[in-house]
């Protein structure tokens, strides 16, 4: 389902065509604008083309930042199911080595008995 939502970003309405939930496009939308009058305000000798092009660039190191981050974390997750895998044979291997030593054991104390 296509929603038109109008935005305003940098005093200029925009009219965007999307699937996604309208509050999230307005949010969207707002968090642009922010951007870039916080931009804005800190050069006045900005046009809003160069702060949105500023802002832009800004979002742009902030997804490339958060991609990084994501490939860290899954890399950290791959190692970790790895090393639980390990752990899950090695104790595997200890309880058929209990299992063997309990019947080794019972053996023992059923000859002693004689």
């Amino acid at each position: 389902m296509n929603n038109k939502i109008k935005l305003t970003i940098g005093g200029i309405n925009y009219y965007v065509t999307s699937d996604e939930p309208q509050e999230a496009m307005e949010q969207l939308g707002k968090e642009v604008n922010d951007k870039i009058a916080e931009i804005s305000s800190s050069n006045m000798n900005l046009s809003t083309t160069m702060s949105a092009v500023l802002a832009a660039l800004d979002f742009a190191d902030e997804r490339n930042q958060a991609k990084a981050e994501n490939e860290s974390l899954k890399e950290a997750i791959e190692k970790t199911n790895s090393e639980s895998a390990a752990a899950r044979l090695e104790v595997e291997e200890a309880r058929r080595e209990i299992e063997r030593l309990s019947r080794e054991n019972r053996q023992l104390r059923l000859g002693n008995k004689f």
